[in-house]
């Protein structure tokens, strides 16, 4: 009896420690097919960005698990380079970007830190645009700094509360201690190898009415969203965006920009919340996408292009009105 126990020990050890050399292995792998780009410091934070184009600013943010790969190696990365300066920045705590110490990662928190980001970059009235819960980043950022902002777009962002199902893999990766010595040991192996290709698989009518997931987006998200940081980071801010929502969208009077929303019909949530959205921000149009999904950069980066250059348009007519 005492044998089989001790047996059993042993091989459950050499599972974790396996499993943590290959997830070191990983990660290694993933850093330096995809090695960060730059850093500015916000509030002591590094936070990861990527930086080209020249002319006026528009800044790229990202969704839940989101990372820069996200826009950089989308269709839509080459369309705004070419005519505007683009930032794409990790949002706090994911990607390549640090978390802050002692603050829970609110949407007013990482607006604040992506704002400090943007002074230190010398960027001076950018338009956001913000994809799914960079959406909800985006309107914090514009309740607190709509003077220092030129617009919004919202790409499939649905910010107003709404029941949301449980994911028990989440909920592993933010329980403290054992779900921190479980990400960093097998769960990325085995996420890497099973979980992740299925959900992705599960999910690429996203990318309606694209019939398959790009493979860029694919690789880079199987690479660098199953990093322990990243994992842990993520699975946090699926408690901690939801709880903050009826706070922001109480608030939404307060973004004194204009906001372009677009929103694909087959994107559930947002199409259903768009209309809404729409009569409670005081400057704000709508723009549905027939048979379009969530991931509309990647599905109908031309449409998205140009709802960023009519929000350009749309506030210089604001300007000359004044």
């Amino acid at each position: 009896m005492k044998k089989s126990i001790w047996i059993l020990l042993a091989t459950i050890t050499i599972i974790f420690v396996s499993g943590k050399i290959y997830t070191d292995i990983l990660v290694q792998r993933a850093e330096e097919k995809y090695p960060p780009s730059n850093f500015v410091t916000a509030e002591n934070v590094h936070l990861h960005y990527v930086e080209a184009g020249t002319g006026q600013p528009v800044v790229l943010i990202s969704g839940g698990s989101g990372k820069v790969q996200d826009f950089s190696l989308s269709p839509l990365y080459e369309l705004v380079v070419s005519k505007y300066r683009v930032i794409i920045i990790d949002r706090p705590g994911l990607g390549y970007s640090e978390k802050p110490t002692h603050e829970e990662l609110t949407p007013d928190v990482q607006a604040r830190l992506i704002h400090a980001a943007l002074k230190e970059l010398e960027v001076e009235k950018p338009i956001i645009v913000g994809q799914s819960w960079g959406g909800v980043i985006a309107l914090a950022y514009a309740q607190e700094y709509s003077s220092e902002l030129t617009g919004i777009v919202l790409l499939g962002s649905s910010p107003y509360p709404r029941e949301r199902q449980t994911d028990f893999f989440n909920v592993i990766a933010r329980t403290p201690i054992l779900g921190d010595f479980i990400v960093h040991t097998i769960y990325v192996p085995v996420g890497r190898h099973w979980i992740a290709p299925a959900i992705i698989e599960q999910n690429k009518d996203y990318f309606a009415p694209l019939d398959t997931v790009p493979e860029t987006f694919y690789d880079s998200t199987i690479e660098l969203g199953l990093r322990p940081s990243h994992v842990i980071a993520s699975a946090k801010e699926t408690l901690i965006i939801p709880a903050s929502l009826a706070t922001l969208v109480s608030g939404l009077d307060k973004v004194k920009v204009p906001v372009i929303i677009v929103d694909g019909d087959q994107d559930t949530h947002a199409f259903e919340q768009a209309t809404r959205l729409e009569q409670d921000l005081p400057m704000s149009r709508v723009v549905i996408v027939e048979g379009a999904n969530h991931y509309l950069w990647f599905s109908k980066p031309d449409v998205v292009m140009e709802a960023i250059q009519d929000l350009w348009i749309w506030s210089d007519e604001l300007s000359i009105s004044k």
